[in-house]
């Protein structure tokens, strides 16, 4: 059939598939393979022995993936296995995936099936996730539906993997042997039941296999998200060994049916969870189903300006909080979700990340050691928090990243033009001057070459050494200028990047700031501590006394922008001018007192 269905309300009875409890699923999509020819609007070739990225798929496999190996006729879809010689491949096969095409959270997927047979053959029926969200594989997941060795040809293994990174990386599953007949013998159908917490694996109707969040612990969850489907057949490899003479060429994966059934119920909204205020082009989805209608709500400062009656909105936020819901309407059945979304206003500062309790983003993975929640170093006017996270820098790896998720910055324009800006404390055993960056990304782009993905580069450099301060970051590079504003969901830290510095950084209160507030505010504290600031106006210089001394000090422009880190160490300092706008200033010098400003005009002569 080769297309979406009607959305006829199919009751899966417990007899049928020997669940705990009747449950109606819905047909949502499937592939019946009635053709001549593959449908790509819903599958995509991969093609080659995966590399540059990737050889030999990362298990030493010996096959080279290509289209002319696939056949579609008769009612099924016929992945050929053959031992002849692509490159340095001696076998080649079909690797398919429905990336970008086809994705969806949770539901019952089968595939009715015939398997190939002999020593160092490997097919599988299995998902992998649509966004990578929680960083590379398995650390964002692997749900494999059905895997078979071709040397046991009874036996089928549902397996999930997870945890961190090749090669700390976890896996967690069970086997089932078929009482009938070999999976190579006759058609059987494979089928998993996923839900929120919960993944369950079938043979032919039977349970064999169970997951919940319990049999990862202590590892995450990473299952509530778009995974998308694979088919293959690969030859050789860790897990299936490799070809002994036992097999023969050519064998055969034959694919009669793949079906995607969802319960309504639990379909999810998709989008981000966490905006800023008045946030427009804010995209919301739910799997497209065909047949059915969807009527949008949203708060009612909010603006839905695209999308009503479909699958798929554009939200423009007002200043509230509140819930989007949608209600999916068909002949069989009504029902609605919703997605509670938090409009948060950085009130001059709003923490993103801090050690004594807020995470508005979260930790995903590091290519070097990464502590949070440990001890301040040292605890001063500038950060006096008991907790703190630190960064030792790998100096084998140039470009040194720590990766977050990034709810909170679903908007990267209003940093862009820096309407909030970004600001961390750093403490640091690296000399003056070192660079930190942080970058906004959108991770499925970025896993392709660089500058793919990457929406924008905001840079801030150290000027002291340890001795905590106060870093703002400035809007300085977009270099991958097609990566839309509200489509970011990752959020980078690049410590020195370029270099081999071994150096370690300790790092707080990650905060979004309205300049526009602080400036707003910026005279309250009192000028006591600041000192004297002369000649005003100023031309091309600018000298400053204080009354205690100063540890560091920087320029400000009316909106609370830093202009310029300046150097600072005693009770005087001149600096230059030169090449900055005549206009008003604020210079904020730190003591140990703390913060305070004196304004200042500038004024050429």
């Amino acid at each position: 059939m080769n297309n979406f269905v009607n959305l006829t309300a199919i009751c899966l009875l417990a007899t049928a598939f020997n669940t705990a409890q009747a449950q109606c699923y819905r047909l949502v999509w499937e592939d019946e393979f009635d053709g001549t020819e593959l449908d790509t609007t819903a599958w995509s070739y991969q093609i080659g022995d995966g590399c540059p990225v990737n050889c030999t798929w990362g298990n030493g496999e010996l096959q080279w993936y290509t289209r002319e190996n696939l056949e579609v006729s008769g009612g099924t879809m016929k992945i050929n296995i053959r031992e002849e010689t692509v490159g340095i491949s001696t076998y080649t096969s079909v690797r398919l995936r429905t990336y970008q095409k086809m994705h969806w959270t949770t539901g019952r997927f089968e595939a009715r099936m015939k398997l190939p047979v002999g020593k160092g053959l490997w097919p599988a029926f299995w998902m992998l996730p649509e966004d990578n969200r929680y960083g590379i594989w398995p650390t964002s997941g692997e749900i494999d539906i059905m895997e078979m060795v071709g040397h046991q040809p009874f036996k089928v293994y549902g397996t999930i993997h997870y945890g961190p990174a090749y090669p700390a990386n976890q896996y967690t599953g069970n086997n089932y042997d078929s009482p009938t007949s070999g999976l190579h013998e006759d058609f059987h159908i494979y089928a998993i039941e996923w839900e929120e917490n919960e993944i369950r694996w079938y043979l032919d109707g039977v349970l064999y296999s169970t997951m919940t969040p319990d049999n990862l612990a202590p590892y995450p969850w990473r299952f509530n998200r778009d995974f998308h489907l694979l088919l293959n057949c690969a030859v050789g490899g860790n897990f299936p060994g490799y070809p002994d003479g036992t097999a023969t060429f050519p064998q055969v994966m034959e694919v009669d049916y793949v079906r995607v059934y969802q319960d309504a119920s639990k379909t999810i909204v998709s989008g981000p969870e966490l905006v800023l205020p008045n946030s427009g082009n804010t995209e919301y989805y739910v799997q497209p189903l065909e047949g059915a209608s969807y009527t949008w709500s949203v708060p009612s400062d909010a603006t839905i300006i695209s999308g009503q009656g479909t699958a798929q909105t554009v939200i423009e936020w007002g200043e509230n909080s509140g819930n989007i819901e949608v209600i999916m309407e068909s002949p069989a059945c009504t029902t609605s979700v919703d997605l509670p979304v938090e409009v948060y206003k950085p009130d001059c500062v709003e923490a993103l990340l801090d050690y004594e309790g807020t995470a508005r983003v979260s930790w995903i993975s590091s290519d070097a050691v990464y502590q949070d929640n440990i001890s301040n170093p040292a605890p001063d006017a500038v950060n006096s928090s008991p907790t703190v996270a630190r960064y030792d820098r790998n100096p084998g790896i140039s470009y040194n990243v720590l990766r977050f998720t990034a709810d909170g910055f679903n908007d990267a324009a209003v940093m862009k033009d820096e309407f909030v800006v970004l600001e961390m404390d750093v403490y640091t055993n690296a000399p003056p001057g070192a660079q930190i960056s942080l970058q906004l990304e959108n991770m499925q782009l970025a896993s392709l070459p660089y500058p793919s993905g990457r929406n924008s580069v905001f840079q801030a450099n150290t000027s002291v050494t340890n001795a905590w301060q106060r870093l703002r970051f400035n809007f300085t590079l977009a270099p991958d200028g097609g990566t839309p504003n509200n489509r970011i969901n990752q959020f980078l830290i690049l410590f020195q990047p370029g270099t081999s510095s071994n150096a370690f950084f300790w790092f707080d209160n990650v905060n979004l700031v309205d300049p526009a507030c602080i400036a707003d505010g910026i005279a309250a504290p009192a000028a006591e501590f600041a000192g004297q600031a002369w000649p005003n106006p100023a031309a091309d210089m600018l000298n400053w006394r204080g009354p205690q001394p100063g540890l560091e000090a920087e320029l400000l422009d009316q909106l609370g922008r830093v202009q310029r880190i300046l150097p600072l160490n005693g009770t005087e300092a001149s600096w230059s001018l030169q090449g900055l706008e005549d206009g008003v200033y604020w210079l904020r010098v730190r003591t140990e007192a703390g913060w305070s400003a004196i304004q200042f005009v500038k004024m050429s002569n």
